[in-house]
């Protein structure tokens, strides 16, 4: 099974190589890891997709590896060249709509990963299309209804707890 928020001591039984903590992660534990020696690399939670190379740059350098992480990253920009050819062609008024469930806060706006992915998939991100940003999401409670001109008639945002949760109604 998966280990939910392990100890120090959890994580220096397992004898890593290397502890991989996210900026929004429990900063805490990064001393105490370090104190026992292990090489612990602090990495931004990425929001998109070029924070998204940054970490594989950094992981790379990390594990002694830069020319893999390099290898890695050209290998996806092959691909997504691949995949843009393939949707670019999709004119802006035929494109879908799509929304995203997720339990991450302030997520599925503009600049997010997710809204590097619509765009590469050749689809429209409905959060994106109305405004919405991953920062200053309005603190709502409730539903919000929202008119979307196009084959996707609605697009109601239930915000609980400041945790975005779009649903799309055709």
């Amino acid at each position: 099974g998966r280990v939910k928020d392990p100890t120090v001591e959890e994580i220096a039984a397992m004898q890593p190589d290397l502890v991989i903590v996210p900026d929004w992660g429990d900063l805490a534990k990064v001393a105490s890891l370090r104190d026992l020696g292990l090489h612990v690399v602090v990495c931004k939670g990425a929001k998109n997709l070029a924070e998204i190379k940054e970490t594989i740059q950094l992981i790379a350098q990390a594990i002694g590896e830069p020319q893999r992480g390099e290898v890695l990253l050209q290998k996806m920009d092959e691909r997504l060249a691949w995949v843009q050819a393939r949707t670019q062609s999709i004119p802006a008024d035929e494109r879908k709509t799509v929304g995203l469930l997720s339990l991450m806060k302030s997520y599925g706006g503009i600049g997010c990963s997710f809204d590097d992915a619509c765009q590469y998939a050749g689809v429209t991100n409905g959060m994106a299309r109305i405004g919405l940003s991953m920062i200053g999401i309005p603190k709502i409670t409730g539903s919000l209804m929202l008119k979307i001109p196009g084959p996707m008639e609605s697009l109601a945002i239930s915000f609980i707890s400041l945790r975005l949760v779009p649903i799309i109604t055709a």
